[in-house]
């Protein structure tokens, strides 16, 4: 019998599958975790256009190198390479499209998913997974300023229910990084939660760490004030395309180089 709840390491996993997949040019326009009903099983469906999905035994190479590079928790035999054109699939891709939250996908109920009953399951915005690389790539360009890695959640705080995405750290400093791909502005009451966290995680570490906040639209005039008050410990960054990694490094320069931690 299989998992009867989608763990959050395999969420985490699948979405460093496509991005890594995306860096190999492998046309991934869809992907999500459907609970199978009839094998009781979590599956990982990938949907790529037809001529890819036409010739899986090719398809299934390409996500398999991919899987072993990354030494992923879970096997190719819980990936399944299905076509885009599949109706089931592009109703789920125009669901994920259109939500408002800030996750990297949305969970969704019992469906009929290519053909197969789902009692439930998880699609990726592919969209904002691809933003959350953007502003990793741009990290790792500033190598002169320290050393960047992702945070993996739950690896990190173990006992925290929320996470950030990255974490940018030199010899005497850390910088927490949430990436926020929001199709509205980021409110104070999502700033003040974060700092809520922060609190409770920033004493474990043996040096100071801030707190950056990337922001794919932008923050509200109530948001914006009130990171103007932590200046030492929390940084706000618009990211709309490349062109923004400047206000990026100057986010992390700013916070690296600022005085001890104000923690509230």
């Amino acid at each position: 019998m299989g998992e009867t709840k989608l763990v959050k390491r395999d969420i985490d996993g699948g979405a460093r599958l496509l991005q890594e997949l995306n860096d190999r040019g492998f046309p991934v326009s869809t992907a999500l975790w459907a609970h199978l009903v009839e094998a009781d099983e979590w599956r990982l469906m990938i949907a790529v256009p037809p001529r890819l999905a036409a010739s899986r035994a090719e398809a299934y190479r390409l996500v398999q190198a991919a899987m072993l590079d990354l030494e992923l928790g879970f096997p190719l035999s819980r990936t399944t390479v299905v076509s885009d054109e599949e109706r089931s699939v592009q109703s789920l891709r125009t669901l994920v499209e259109v939500d408002q939250s800030h996750a990297v996908g949305l969970a969704f109920g019992a469906a009929r998913v290519c053909g197969q009953q789902v009692s439930e399951g998880f699609v990726y915005s592919m969209e904002a997974l691809a933003f959350e690389h953007q502003v990793f790539a741009a990290l790792r360009r500033m190598d002169d300023l320290g050393r960047v890695f992702e945070a993996g959640g739950s690896r990190l705080f173990p006992d925290e229910p929320r996470e950030v995405d990255f974490v940018f750290s030199n010899a005497s400093k850390m910088v927490f990084i949430e990436v926020v791909a929001l199709t509205r502005k980021v409110e104070e009451s999502h700033l003040r939660e974060l700092m809520g966290w922060h609190a409770r995680v920033a004493d474990s570490f043996p040096v100071p760490a801030a707190l950056l906040v990337v922001a794919r639209n932008g923050f509200s005039e109530p948001a914006q004030t009130y990171a103007a008050s932590l200046r030492s410990s929390l940084h706000l960054v618009t990211w709309g395309t490349r062109n923004d990694a400047a206000a990026l490094r100057e986010g992390i320069t700013e916070l690296l180089n600022a005085g001890d931690d104000a923690r509230d």
